[in-house]
């Protein structure tokens, strides 16, 4: 939380961004080697979505917040695609707020991931 807080002091949205992909990351993301953004997405998607509908709808934003984060970091664009962006914001506050209730059901991340993962295959 204290990294996804850091966010609402950059003026920058590409560096807003960074913030809060860095702390997504740090809950949802396994391991070093485990395939960042379809793995982010999906569990993103599991954890806000109500339907298969709302869940393509997530999964389609962190992809194509994606494309923009590495326009910025790789390339040095700035962000102009705000709408994205926006959309992107309000579903990593609702995926934080969502982890909240999770907090009595597992103790460690690895539960946590587990716990999505069967979710997906439920």
């Amino acid at each position: 939380m204290l990294l996804y807080s850091r966010n609402s002091l950059a003026v920058e949205p590409a560096d807003k961004l960074v913030y809060v992909l860095v702390a997504l990351e740090a809950m949802l993301i396994q391991n070093e080697t485990e395939p960042i953004t379809k793995n982010l997405a999906e569990r993103m998607a599991f954890l806000i979505g109500k339907d298969v509908d709302s869940r393509r709808a997530v999964i389609a934003n962190v992809s194509e917040t994606y494309r923009l984060r590495s326009l910025f970091v790789h390339h040095g664009n700035s962000i102009e695609d705000l709408e994205t962006l926006s959309k992107f914001m309000v579903n990593a506050w609702s995926c934080f707020h969502n982890l909240a209730f999770y907090q009595d059901r597992v103790t460690t991340k690895e539960e946590l991931i587990a716990a999505l993962e069967d979710r997906k295959l439920a």
